[in-house]
């Protein structure tokens, strides 16, 4: 157990070999990185950018969004108020 914490980063600490690694998220993610830019392409990019839009402004407060049409692609950016609400609307969707 010693050799595993000794090996580690010091942003890491991992002290039981069964369970995975403890990161501490203030290393992980940036407290302004709110803004979330979705591209969508295809016949129903447009459709699928207000769905996303509307599952967003429904589920979390004082969130903004701009939709884009371009000609081959539709961008939606989406802006959150805090970035723990960006990451929980990626995992819902799926979105990387």
């Amino acid at each position: 157990m010693k050799e595993i914490k000794n090996s580690q980063s010091i942003d890491v600490n991992d002290t039981c070999n069964t369970c995975g690694a403890f990161v501490d998220l203030g290393a992980v993610i940036n407290e302004n990185d709110t803004e979330l830019l979705i591209e969508l392409t295809g016949a129903d990019a447009n459709s699928e950018a207000q769905r996303l839009a509307t599952i967003a402004t429904q589920n979390f407060t004082n969130v903004d969004y701009k939709l884009d049409e371009g000609v081959d692609k539709v961008s939606l950016v989406i802006k959150f108020n805090v970035t723990a609400e960006k990451m929980i609307f990626q995992m819902q969707q799926g979105l990387t």
